[in-house]
């Protein structure tokens, strides 16, 4: 038997990671990220002067991020994903 997905089932095979992940990632939230929509502009605020550490390759440091990308509430099917990065 199968586990449920948002876009179908997958096979047990798999022992639902796909799901897993799937949940994860919708789940995370935005670090120094904020949005919202102001008639049909979508307004993204970002403190320029925070900093959440080096990022996974340690190339730069991290101001903030949208952790992949986010739907935007009220626009099915428009999504959005942000990083803001300094060189270190």
């Amino acid at each position: 038997m199968g586990v449920k997905h948002p876009v179908g089932e997958v096979p047990a095979s798999c022992g639902g990671i796909i799901h897993l992940y799937y949940k994860k990632r919708r789940n995370e939230s935005m670090k120094n990220v904020t949005m919202e929509t102001k008639g049909q502009n979508l307004v993204l605020t970002v403190d320029l002067s925070k900093s959440f550490g080096a990022s996974s390759s340690g190339k730069t440091i991290i101001i903030g991020t949208t952790e992949g990308n986010q739907p935007i509430p009220g626009h099915p099917g428009v999504s959005v994903g942000l990083n803001v990065y300094k060189k270190k």
